[in-house]
């Protein structure tokens, strides 16, 4: 037995010996494991070399979440996929074929595109007898939930003044019903952006680096990433590092990918050079109760407390980016060399700093379970403080997901200075005894083949200079650069662990096992009955009010007044918002990734991440 498995062994029978006999007894906490809104909200340290007023950031974060305009169609926003508690509820038009396989699959088994779902098309994966994965398959498919975008286009160009892109459709080979374009549909479903900020990475193959490079998701990856500066009244292009900002390189995805937001070949200063041309939230009614919004409001209420029906807000986005970011990132009379203004081409780095505060106000901390960690015994009923034991005591469930964020993919885990402390990537003996190296917060559930969706097993857009082929999402690329200069050593001497699929459900064993079997960490064996009953713990964190499946509520600490978000075309939705957190001004550090990634042979629990899609 490794030192790794009996360290695992030993804190799981000391989680019992803590916990009462009986799962039924008095449920008393941990003392480190402390309600949500005692962790502290993550922040980038330098954030204030480029924010110069947060409260103004947020409000610009939020009108660019919610504008309709963003989307080449002058239709899709952020929103439009994270409507419903962070998540996207919808059902027409929702599925994809599987076209993220490493042989990608085009046909549709489920149902096709425009067709709605029904209850009876669910599981897509289902045996006779669920509880053994020996039991005969009654159906299998490797069709996927997703989230619709646009329509396929070719890019032209923007016209200001106009929220519709000029392009050029495109016959869609995968998403059309009898020849007409359909809205394509993503191959992983959008995840939600309530607690995301805890995350270390984003997505949920963790490609949205925890570094920001002022650009698009792929960190230190993309070495030609940059801000352009205003230096001595010189325009000049100069690379950044942004740590703990992992919502803002995710945030510079979808606005450019050609399933979820844009046409084909759309660029963000092209984005920016749009958005700046029209009226903030022009196509939508934004509620002047809005908490963020609501003063920017061209609505007013009347007599009767309805909304007048004005819609988008006073102002321009020009005079919100001023108002919230540095002058010297947007003063610049000058032209970059493709022909734009300052503004345009930092308009990915305005996004995303102004999307990852705004997100960073969505903390789910007011549920039932924080409440019962803040000292409120009742918070909790029985049931489901039977199940608050078997997941720290007979189920193990702690063993994989601990403390409050109930994961070690989280910016607290993970945010260290040396990695002989914690680590991002390290050897681990699985349950084969095969030695792998792989991310830690990533692991292989076996809910669908690995060749489905290789996960954080694939590969970036962006070249390795020193081997000629993509840098891999895994960090073990950058610990490889670290290893030939530094230590020789190579982690590709062990195997890498392979993709982030989503959580297998509580009580319900793998569909495809032997998936797993060479990156599987070596946990306890679980007791079918009891891992059934972790359902009335798991529960307090997704109270659903009003039947609304997946809305968490109630959710943010020192509720105000109701915050009304503009919802799609016009229809005002309401959001409660929360007061923002001033972090301290740290001093930056030098211009690189402050993280040694080298690995390391030191016993840690192994976690599945919370979100990203």
């Amino acid at each position: 037995m490794t030192s790794r498995t009996l360290l695992r062994l030993v804190a799981t029978v000391s989680i019992l010996l803590w916990l009462p006999g009986s799962v039924l007894a008095q449920v008393v906490p941990p003392p480190t494991f402390l309600p949500l809104n005692q962790i502290p909200v993550p922040e980038p340290p330098s954030l204030f070399q480029y924010v110069k007023n947060k409260p103004a950031a947020i409000k610009l974060g939020k009108a660019f979440y919610w504008d309709m305009q963003v989307g080449s169609d002058g239709i899709q926003a952020c929103g439009s996929c994270h409507f419903q508690a962070g998540v996207d509820s919808r059902l027409k038009n929702t599925v994809n074929p599987g076209t993220r396989g490493l042989v990608p699959d085009t046909t549709f088994q489920v149902r096709g595109p425009n067709e709605t779902l029904q209850p009876t098309d669910f599981p897509f994966h289902q045996r006779q007898n669920p509880e053994f994965q020996a039991s005969a398959v009654l159906r299998d498919s490797n069709d996927v939930v997703g989230s619709q975008g646009v329509k396929l286009n070719q890019f032209v160009s923007v016209q200001p003044g106009s929220a519709v892109d000029n392009g050029t459709p495109v016959p869609d080979p995968v998403f059309q019903a009898g020849g007409v374009n359909m809205r394509r549909v993503t191959a992983r479903n959008a995840p939600s952006v309530f607690n995301a900020v805890f995350n270390f990475n984003n997505f949920w193959d963790g490609r949205a680096h925890f570094v920001f490079n002022g650009e698009n998701p792929f960190g230190p990856l993309d070495p030609s990433a940059g801000v352009w500066f205003n230096v001595n009244n010189t325009l000049t292009k100069l690379p950044v590092v942004i740590e703990f900002a992992s919502l803002a390189s995710q945030a510079t995805g979808p606005p450019l990918d050609d399933t979820e937001m844009s046409y084909t070949g759309r660029t963000f200063p092209q984005l920016g050079r749009k958005m700046l041309s029209l009226v903030p939230l022009a196509k939508q009614l934004v509620h002047p109760g809005d908490s963020v919004l609501g003063p920017l409001s061209q609505s007013v209420l009347l007599a009767d407390g309805t909304p007048s029906p004005a819609k988008g807000l006073t102002g321009s986005y020009q005079q919100m980016i001023q108002d919230a970011f540095q002058n010297n990132l947007w003063n610049s009379s000058q032209l970059t060399p493709d022909g734009f203004t300052q503004m345009e081409a930092n308009f990915s780095l305005f996004w995303g700093l102004a999307i990852q505060l705004y997100e960073a106000t969505l903390v789910s901390d007011q549920t039932p379970l924080d409440r019962f960690l803040g000292g409120d015994a009742s918070a909790l009923t029985p049931q489901q403080q039977d199940g608050f034991n078997l997941f720290f005591g007979a189920a193990g469930c702690s063993a994989c997901h601990l403390n409050t964020e109930l994961t070690a993919a989280s910016v607290r885990n993970q945010a260290f200075v040396s990695n002989s402390a914690n680590a991002l990537i390290e050897p681990m003996v699985v349950a084969n005894g095969q030695q792998i190296i792989y991310d830690n917060g990533f692991n292989n559930t076996a809910v669908r083949p690995t060749t489905d969706d290789i996960g954080r097993g694939g590969l970036s857009p962006f070249t390795n200079s020193l081997t000629g082929v993509p840098f891999p999402l895994s960090f073990s690329s950058l610990a490889e650069l670290q290893a030939i200069s530094n230590l020789g050593f190579n982690p590709n001497l062990f195997p890498l662990g392979t993709p982030a699929t989503p959580i297998l459900p509580p009580a319900i064993p793998a569909n495809f096992p032997a998936q797993r079997g060479a990156d599987r960490p070596l946990l306890p064996r679980r007791r079918r009955a009891d891992a059934g009953r972790r359902g009335g713990f798991l529960h307090p964190r997704r109270q659903l009010p009003g039947g609304q499946p997946g809305e968490p509520r109630p959710r943010h600490r020192r509720e105000r007044r109701p915050a009304k978000f503009p919802g799609p075309a016009g229809r005002p939705g309401r959001l409660p918002q929360v007061a923002h957190r001033r972090a301290g001004e740290k001093r930056v550090g030098p211009l690189r990734p402050s993280r040694d990634l080298r690995p390391q042979r030191r016993p840690r629990f192994h976690q599945y991440p919370r979100t990203g899609r």
